[in-house]
């Protein structure tokens, strides 16, 4: 992890030198003007005896704005560059994490060739009852274009897991929330330890010698010749041999990945770290991916039919609704407008059972003349609806438990939710959120399970009414 934390030094470097660059002298800039025309308002009365106090007064009050104008001027400036040296930073940031997957890619193609001789010998050594070899460059290069090719960090996560496993007998990977490393996935044991069972492991790190080290460090702790107790009951007493590899994001330990066995010949530990170094790349590079992969996908204006078109409506066109995302891990990483470019955010690392179909709206129940356009525009906006109420039920599982208990959801969730809905109305256009309002209905059956009285007294209604 020392060269994934070394790149995250020099680009943090490089956006610092750049801001630094493109504010200049603002401060000093802006201290000479206020001392210039100080110094002219102190000379003006002074110069003649024949100028009045009136006349004084109003040159002093002339300058004094012209004053407070150019300062304004420079600020505005001085802003302006700052946004550009971020957004600058910012941009050679991910194409700098871009070009390093690429260059792992190549490299570990070239070593694909010599690869294939170390899975062989690997297959061979199974097969007659030993040890198996090394997990071979090819699988390596496989697991690394996989967890590349995710757009979810769920998914991320998720491919990240399941091909440790290939590496490593015995995995599971921690979340770290508020001082402590909340188990979420756990692989190849066979004693009850599984997805579910993991989330009972909750460990105090502040406590446990080797996941401090590990999040202390942020890197690779390892414990030899003795039991971590990080398993509890789960723990097998011939594992004796123990690694922990943090996962790093933005220079903070977001996440950890274990692995115990009583031979330390039994984990690929360069394997392991390799593929936390891309998984780490891979969610720092998802905002940047998204915002791409939605400009490329924006479709073209399509011309007006000559006659109008019927067809069905928007809801009726969904055979089923979406899945809910898989249970995302406390590492969260999130686009901001100032520097630095992301944040850590911890939040629940829960599952989210499926969510309720939604009811239909009256307003689309009916058989409408629609274009295609319209159609699906309609879906799009019922579906952003359904992913924004789902990352609040997402992050938020225990306040969601207790504000249905309370009937007062939204003076719970109050802060998330009125930014989703801010996202929600500035996405989905006015055409189609003034027919009906999807967000209010994925609040209503996501959050509140159909119950008006769960949301609670305090929480807005549909901006459209209902009939």
């Amino acid at each position: 992890m020392s060269e994934n934390q070394t790149w995250q030094e020099q680009l943090q470097q490089r956006a610092s030198d750049l801001v630094a660059s493109r504010i200049g002298n603002f401060a000093e800039e802006l201290q000479n003007v206020q001392n210039a025309l100080n110094q002219l308002c102190q000379r003006i009365p002074a110069a003649s005896s024949s100028v009045t106090a009136e006349e004084v007064s109003g040159l002093q009050q002339h300058f004094e704005q012209a004053r407070s104008s150019a300062a304004q001027d420079v600020e505005s400036s001085f802003q302006a560059r700052l946004d550009d040296a971020v957004a600058q930073a910012r941009n050679e940031t991910a194409a700098h994490y871009e070009e390093q997957i690429s260059t792992l890619k190549v490299e570990l193609a070239g070593a694909g060739n010599s690869g294939l001789g170390m899975a062989a010998a690997g297959v061979a050594g199974v097969a007659l009852g030993g040890a198996a070899a090394p997990a071979s460059n090819i699988s390596l290069k496989a697991a690394i274009s996989d967890i590349d090719s995710q757009r979810q960090q769920a998914d991320v996560l998720a491919t990240l897991v399941r091909h440790s496993a290939q590496f490593a007998a015995k995995v599971v990977f921690f979340v770290i929330k508020s001082g402590n490393a909340i188990g979420w996935k756990a692989s190849g044991f066979n004693n009850g330890l599984n997805d579910e069972s993991a989330r009972s492991l909750n460990v105090t790190i502040p406590v446990n010698t080797l996941f401090n080290e590990t999040v202390s460090s942020l890197k690779t702790s390892h414990l030899t010749g003795g039991q971590s107790g990080i398993l509890g009951s789960f723990s097998n007493g011939s594992d004796s041999h123990a690694v922990a590899v943090p996962l790093v994001i933005r220079g903070k330990a977001a996440a950890i990945l274990y692995s115990e066995s009583a031979d330390q010949s039994e984990i690929n530990l360069d394997a392991l770290e390799s593929l936390m170094q891309v998984t780490s790349m891979a969610i720092e590079l998802l905002p940047a991916r998204r915002n791409q992969a939605a400009t490329a996908a924006a479709p073209a204006p399509a011309p007006q039919p000559e006659a109008p078109v019927t067809t069905p409506a928007p809801v009726q066109s969904e055979v089923a609704p979406a899945p809910a995302p898989e249970p995302v891990p406390a590492a969260v990483v999130t686009p901001l407008g100032t520097t630095p470019a992301y944040e850590v955010k911890e939040v629940e690392a829960t599952p989210v059972p499926e969510a309720a179909p939604a009811a239909k709206p009256a307003a689309a129940t009916a058989s409408t003349t629609q274009s295609d356009d319209e159609v699906r525009a309609h879906n799009d906006a019922r579906r952003f609806a359904r992913l924004l109420v789902s990352e609040i039920k997402l992050y938020n599982e225990q306040k969601v438990m207790e504000g249905r208990r309370s009937h007062d959801l939204y003076e719970r969730l109050k802060e998330d939710i009125d930014r989703s809905r801010q996202m929600y109305e500035k996405r989905v256009s006015p055409a189609v959120s003034g027919k009906f309002d999807y967000f209010y209905d994925e609040l209503l059956h996501t959050l509140g399970e159909g119950d008006t009285g769960k949301l609670g007294s305090g929480c807005p209604g549909p901006t459209v009414p209902v009939s």
